[in-house]
């Protein structure tokens, strides 16, 4: 159990390193304004993987992710 928990522990910081990359090509605060790549109460190895890879093919192609669009039903 420590081996798995330490894993995502190493993910837990690259997906920070590569969070804070995006928001500093496309402007902080960037990352929220996205669809969740992950889910912040189930962290999981592949999912979190898979995060790293498409936030750093966005910085390194210069074309950020699309923004997610509030559901039309939703008053603020």
């Amino acid at each position: 159990m420590a081996k798995a928990t330490n894993n995502l522990i190493g993910f837990e910081e690259e997906l920070n390193k590569a969070i804070d990359n995006y928001n500093a090509k496309f402007g902080d605060g960037a990352y929220f304004k996205i669809e969740p790549l992950v889910d912040p109460l189930r962290p999981d190895g592949p999912t979190s993987l898979q995060a790293i890879k498409t936030l750093n093919n966005a910085v390194m192609s210069g074309k950020p992710l699309p923004n997610s669009k509030a559901p039309k039903d939703i008053f603020y």
